[in-house]
């Protein structure tokens, strides 16, 4: 009954006194129902992945989907006409939609980010915004996933908050050492930020 009801083709039609009744879904629903590909469901998961990540490499979908190989190799060559291939500047082959239109995208200069953002869970590697020697700066213990800040889109800084009755105090822990120009861009972005909240934000630096 369970594999039934995760299939789509058996649902719970409420109770009869202390008994749950059940009921085809092709009887339940107005439509009926069939049982999806699931090679089909993984093509649209690697799919959305790619649309929304990339560009990625194999191990980055292997990591962030939990598939194996072969089925995430199954699903590009489902997707191969659809990809842009690049190696970008390394041996590793990334994946992508769309054609590269050749011009290097900039970053904001800073960027605020909230714990477990996506953008620290969505890659295997984690080289592209962050040093190998700062990984445990930003992946603590308990499986926890700090706040961070990105400066020219690399993690230059975690951040904790503190909030009172007079707003809330960022306490920033660089990664390494800041210039005077790059701090001072931290707290107007911090200043935006406490606009668009509606609060007052005052930011400290831990030395």
């Amino acid at each position: 009954m369970s594999e039934m009801s995760y299939l789509g083709l058996l649902v719970n039609a409420g109770r009869k006194g202390s008994e749950s009744l059940w009921m085809g879904s092709a009887d339940f629903l107005a439509a009926p129902r069939t049982p999806l590909d699931p090679e089909e469901c993984t093509v649209e998961l690697v799919r959305k992945y790619i649309e929304r990540y990339g560009p990625v490499t194999r191990e980055d979908i292997v990591y962030w989907s939990f598939l194996r190989k072969d089925q995430v190799d199954t699903a590009l060559d489902a997707l191969e006409k659809e990809l842009t291939k690049e190696n970008l500047h390394s041996s590793r082959e990334y994946f992508s939609f769309g054609e590269d239109s050749g011009e290097p995208v900039e970053p904001p200069r800073v960027t605020i980010l909230p714990e477990f953002d996506s953008l620290m869970m969505g890659y295997r590697d984690k080289s592209r915004f962050l040093t190998h020697d700062r990984i445990k700066n930003v992946f603590g213990s308990f499986a926890a996933v700090n706040r961070t800040i990105l400066l020219d889109g690399f993690v230059a800084a975690t951040w904790k908050r503190k909030k009172d009755r007079a707003g809330m105090t960022a306490n920033v822990s660089p990664l390494r050492p800041l210039i005077a120009r790059e701090r001072r861009s931290i707290e107007e972005e911090f200043a935006n930020y406490a606009e668009y909240q509606a609060t007052k934000i005052s930011v400290e630096f831990k030395r």
